[in-house]
This record gives C-alpha cells, structure tokens and sequence, in this order.
C-alpha cells in the first residue's frame, strides 16, 4: 500500500475572514492512498504551513495495509488532519 502526497495551493474566489485573519489562498496537501484519496488543510491562524505537513508525511513507515495503523498515523500528529474517502 502507498501513501503518496502532492501540495495543492487553492485560489479563494472570495477572500476568507475570520477574527485570526484573512487569506486569500489556502496550502493544502493532496494525500493518496492505493483505495482512497484525502485533504490535509494547513490552517494558518494555527501556525500550520504546508511544507510541515510534507515532512510529516514523507516520515511515515510505509503502511502495510493495516487501515488502523494508518489511521494512528495520520492523527498522531496535532498538525496534520487527514481525511481519507477509502473505496
């Protein structure tokens, strides 16, 4: 099983306010997974940044299959909050 990831910068048509700030872009990571694909969203008025995320997941053991373990992975670290649709 193979977890890839790619980074995806989003153009916002409307610029996104909240109290923390404005963005006019947000700096996600697309991660693949051989039965499903996900969003790993680097929020900035959480001091996220999307090369973080990159690193974070370009150290993961390879997954061997086992969803559970996976999972335990992808939510171990506070920053990076995947979402995986699996087939």
């Amino acid at each position: 099983m193979k977890l890839s990831r790619e980074p995806i910068t989003l153009n916002l048509r409307t610029t996104f306010r909240i109290a923390h700030g404005a963005d006019e872009q947000r700096h996600n990571v697309i991660v693949c997974l051989h039965e499903g694909i996900g969003e790993a969203p680097a929020v900035s008025y959480y001091n996220e940044i999307q090369q973080e995320i990159l690193d974070y997941l370009a150290a993961l053991p390879a997954p061997d299959g086992d969803h559970l373990i996976l999972n335990s992975y992808l939510h171990n670290f506070h920053r990076v909050r995947v979402q995986l649709e699996l087939q």
